[in-house]
């Protein structure tokens, strides 16, 4: 039986093509395949909108901002050694209840971390921590050294 991984990433965070490459290593070490979510907290969501002009215009470029996303998942799963790549998904809504619900399917889950601490994480939050307190499955934290 494989070990199937899943890790959670943010594409608009510089450090996620280090971090796939780390959590490519770890699944591989266990002969694992790994796939990939990202979680749109309400990036594309524009329901307060009521100008139909405006709203129109927001439609166009939330679609264009999900492409770009996609085509970022798309070029992480290329670029990943064929022996461990899974699938990628995009995921709208709270990340950590995203994350949480795409991790029941999987045998465990991986999750990148900047290791903020202080006022730091008070005002940007931590949803790895978030995540690791939740969480009903084994999690590997995986520390982002920028």
């Amino acid at each position: 039986m494989t070990c199937r991984a899943l890790l959670a990433i943010d594409v608009d965070d510089p450090a996620h093509v280090a971090l796939v490459e780390e959590a490519e290593q770890w699944v591989a070490r266990l002969s694992g395949t790994l796939d990939l979510i990202h979680v749109e907290g309400g990036k594309y969501g524009f329901g307060f909108v009521t100008n139909p002009n405006a709203r129109k215009l927001l439609e166009v470029e939330a679609r264009q901002m999900r492409q770009r996303d996609e085509t970022t998942l798309d070029a992480l799963l290329a670029a990943m050694d064929p022996e461990v790549r899974g699938s990628a998904s995009i995921a709208e809504g709270d990340p950590v209840v995203e994350i949480l619900a795409a991790s029941q399917k999987v045998d465990v889950l991986l999750i990148g971390t900047h290791g903020r601490l202080g006022m730091s994480q008070l005002w940007l939050g931590s949803v790895a921590e978030k995540v690791i307190r939740k969480a009903t499955g084994p999690v590997l934290v995986l520390r982002l050294n920028r």
